[in-house]
C-alpha cells in the first residue's frame, strides 16, 4: 500500500507493504526441475534467463522446456496484460 507523505509543496509515496493478491499469481510446477515446468496464474509470452542475464528461451507456451540448459539457476519473466512483470526463480537439477 502506497502512502503519500507531503513535503515543502512535493508529494512523496513510499510503500509500506506488499499487496497479498499479487504474491502468488505466478506459479510454476515442479520446480526444482529435471527439464520442462508448467506456468500457472499469468498467460502471455515468458521469457527465461541465466544468472548471467543470457536469454535462455523464450516462449508463448504456459509449458517451458530447458532441458538443453545446464543444471543451475534460471530466472522466468512473464508479464500480465496490465502491464506488470512477474519474476520466479527456477532451479533446473
Amino acid at each position: 500500500m502506497a502512502v503519500p507523505m507531503h513535503s515543502q509543496g512535493i508529494d512523496i509515496y513510499y510503500t509500506i507493504g506488499i499487496d497479498a493478491r499479487l504474491i502468488s499469481v505466478l506459479t510454476l510446477f515442479p520446480n526444482p526441475t529435471k527439464g520442462s515446468f508448467t506456468i500457472k496464474g499469468v498467460a502471455g509470452s515468458f521469457v527465461v534467463y541465466n544468472m548471467y542475464g543470457k536469454l535462455v528461451q523464450n516462449s508463448k507456451s504456459n509449458t517451458i522446456d530447458i532441458s538443453h540448459a545446464a543444471s543451475g539457476i534460471y530466472f522466468l519473466k512473464a508479464p500480465d496484460l496490465q502491464g506488470r512483470v512477474y519474476s520466479q526463480r527456477v532451479v533446473k537439477e
